[in-house]
């Protein structure tokens, strides 16, 4: 007589899946509270100790199943970890080489469209890019400036889970150069045709701005971000967008 495979419980989530969740949610609250790296390290050394020896107890047991997620949940906790403990590693000499030398000392990227704002345009880089004036993405400038760190609160925590470690205010542009290479040729080729759709002008050449070239600064001004997030399509913009 032959033997009935054994079939899963349905629906049937995967050890992946509980890591992923897990990886996650360690990895923002980590760096919200902006945790130190070397503790990070030390947690990401117990959990695998910790993940070992559980699995061993248990992978003779009938829970054999649940074993191998523990094991897949304990490997992303520590590489999550240890993932954290890295960025904010970076983050913290990047505070302190912007804060022991001038800012005109430093090259600066800017990695995406600017943006109006209350204190003027902002932009991304690997701080917040305050300026008069918009910079074009992929610029590579040097200012004079002022650089603030991230405080304990709520911004701070939101830009250091960018990949933020403050904010540099731009005083006076002291030299600003395009991107070069293939990414340069590829970004004046978005420029170009920007500037043929006068993205401005109305909301549908607006929109397509920001579905084909992923530049979703006239759709905020012209309050269609916000009309996209009500009705739950910001996504055509945003990743259809950006990846084109």
């Amino acid at each position: 007589m032959s033997r009935v495979a054994e079939r899963p419980e349905r629906p049937l989530l995967p050890p992946s899946l509980w890591a992923l969740v897990a990886a996650i949610a360690l990895s923002r609250a980590v760096l919200a509270q902006d945790v130190a790296p070397r503790a990070l390290v030390v947690a990401a050394g117990t959990v695998v100790a910790l993940t070992v020896l559980l699995a061993g107890m248990m992978r003779r047991t009938p829970a054999r199943h649940a074993a191998s997620t523990v094991c897949v949940v304990g490997v992303a906790l520590s590489c999550a970890a240890l993932a954290c403990a890295g960025e904010l590693s970076r983050q913290a000499a990047l505070r302190e080489a912007l804060a022991g030398a001038p800012v005109s000392s430093f090259e600066l990227v800017v990695e995406g469209d600017m943006r109006a704002g209350a204190s003027g345009w902002r932009g991304l880089g690997s701080v917040w890019l305050l300026a008069d004036e918009p910079l074009d993405a992929g610029d590579a400038l040097v200012c004079v400036g002022r650089f603030s760190p991230n405080e304990r609160d709520e911004w701070g925590a939101s830009s250091r889970a960018q990949g933020l470690a403050g904010t540099v205010r731009c005083v006076r542009v002291l030299s600003c150069e395009p991107a070069q290479g293939v990414r340069g040729v590829v970004l004046a080729l978005r420029e170009a045709v920007l500037g043929s759709l006068d993205a401005g002008s109305s909301d549908a050449r607006a929109l397509v701005a920001g579905t084909v070239c992923g530049h979703t600064g006239a759709m905020s001004e012209r309050g269609l971000d916000e009309l996209f997030a009500r009705c739950g399509v910001s996504h055509l913009v945003a990743v259809s967008g950006g990846h084109l």
